[in-house]
């Protein structure tokens, strides 16, 4: 059982698959900063607005301003993450700093007939962002990544060396370990081939990495208005961007090397993603008096188009001080063009204000992230592992003086 667990371990941490349900729930999921304001409140003033965050939430809450305004905000990012595999704690830690958060210019003018006040906005916003690192590193007695190749050819029941070099399903891992000398073959006296790994005993340093990076942001255009100095409407339509960038790094030592010429291997996959696509946004405020607002949104599925460049690299090195190393990438086909059409979401907000000494918002967000699907790819795994996201927003600002504010914010 303990192999086994290892083995699952192993496998889901050097996996990447561009089209499962890690990714649609990469894809689904927003974290919009807006100003250091809304961060600070954890992007509950959108239900009170007027702020930046309201272009990525809830566009009304820009109908509130009282005058026109340009932001423009940088951020500083660091994360440290702990892992323990094998009873040895490993520690990943990675920092980030943007210059270009937000940038943007929202207007707001006096308008005619019912609506009071009318306005528009335009510019860049930070919706996420995919910086992370984790190094796992510890001793093996039992299991090699080779062993589960092994078990993958019996359960396929490959018979040959050639159905390994001529088949899709292992370009980026047993073929690549069969040109590098990591797995050999055993012949019957029935001409029957099997198959095995050059690592007699498993007493082994294993090493793994994973490093991912890249950011996502949105061009929108808003247009918002306020009907009788009562009702907000708004809409946003905006033009996602995104890079993200993946590489796993795994790799093993052998502390026993009897019987073999093999002293350690490291497997190296790389992924890049580039996209762009079309979001819409719609909300409505309502104000309860001066002091009272309720909100509603909807944002629309996500269109993305995707392009993802896949590249995978095995190198060995032996006793004599020789290296066998094969790789594979875009050339082989493994770059590919496919969309993705994202979940919907939507959300109530209420706000409470009494400007200038007390503002207070709290947010709920609904996400269905099993509704979402790709043109292609493992569309099963989005249905069966992922489920509904509830967010809760929650925020609360406290002015001294007209000049000082405590702010403090739950997401």
């Amino acid at each position: 059982m303990k192999r086994k667990l290892i083995a699952v371990l192993l496998i889901i941490l050097v996996r990447i698959n561009p089209q499962g349900a890690n990714e649609a729930l990469r894809w689904n999921t927003i974290n919009p900063y807006g100003s250091a304001r809304a961060y600070a409140m954890g992007g509950a003033i959108s239900a009170i607005g007027p702020d930046w965050i309201n272009v990525c939430i809830n566009p009304a809450g820009l109908s509130f301003l009282d005058n026109s305004y340009s932001i423009f905000s940088t951020y500083f990012l660091y994360k440290n993450s702990n892992a323990s595999y094998l009873n040895i704690s490993n520690t990943g830690v990675s920092a980030n700093y943007n210059l270009f958060n937000n940038a943007g210019i929202a207007g707001i003018w006096n308008a005619g007939g019912s609506f009071t006040r009318a306005g528009v906005a335009i510019g860049y916003s930070r919706l996420d962002h995919y910086f992370t690192t984790v190094n796992i590193s510890g001793k093996n007695t039992q299991y090699s990544i080779l062993d589960d190749f092994i078990q993958k050819l019996k359960d396929d029941n490959v018979a040959s060396p050639s159905e390994i070099l001529n088949s899709p399903k292992y370009l980026t891992n047993i073929k690549l370990a069969w040109e590098t000398y990591l797995i050999d073959t055993v012949k019957d006296g029935s001409g029957i081939y099997s198959f095995k790994d050059t690592i007699p005993i498993n007493d082994l340093t294993q090493n793994l990495s994973i490093s991912t990076k890249g950011n996502r942001g949105e061009w929108s255009f808003s247009i918002y208005g306020l009907i009788n100095d009562a009702v907000a409407i708004g809409a946003t339509i905006g033009i996602p961007v995104l890079t993200f960038y993946s590489s796993s790094v795994y790799e093993e030592i052998l502390n026993n090397t009897a019987g073999t010429n093999l002293r350690r291997f490291k497997w190296q996959r790389d992924l890049s993603t580039t996209a762009w696509g079309i979001q819409t946004r719609f909300g409505t405020m309502f104000k309860a008096g001066e002091n009272l607002r309720a909100g509603l949104y909807l944002q629309a599925p996500t269109i993305l188009f995707l392009e993802d460049n896949f590249n995978a690299h095995i190198e060995a090195s032996f006793a004599d001080n020789t290296y066998r190393s094969s790789a594979v990438n875009d050339k082989n086909g493994l770059k590919k063009n496919y969309s993705y059409i994202g979940a919907f979401s939507g959300g109530i907000q209420l706000g409470l204000t009494f400007p200038p000494y007390l503002n207070a918002g709290i947010d709920y967000t609904i996400i269905p992230n099993n509704t979402g699907a790709f043109s292609s790819g493992d569309n099963q795994s989005i249905s069966s592992y992922l489920t509904i996201t509830h967010q809760i927003r929650a925020g609360l600002e406290v002015t001294f003086a007209e000049m000082y504010s405590i702010r403090a914010g739950y997401t």
